[in-house]
């Protein structure tokens, strides 16, 4: 699907942003704030995780809280 370069100091710099941003979200979600916007978050980065990888990404239907 897409063509990520993983040793691009620019997929690097993302990464550590997406790193922050999850942590934050799941930081978020066990102190029960915004349930259903911290898991969506999680699910939206570990999709864009899934680029590294270079396969096709389905999205699955999720029930939330």
């Amino acid at each position: 699907m897409a063509d990520i370069d993983q040793n691009s100091e620019t997929w690097k710099s993302v990464k550590e942003f997406l790193d922050k941003q999850r942590s934050e979200a799941v930081d978020r979600l066990i102190a029960g704030d915004q349930c259903k916007k911290q898991r969506g978050r999680i699910e939206l980065i570990d999709q864009i995780y899934g680029l590294e990888e270079d396969r096709d990404i389905a999205i699955k239907p999720t029930t939330y809280c």
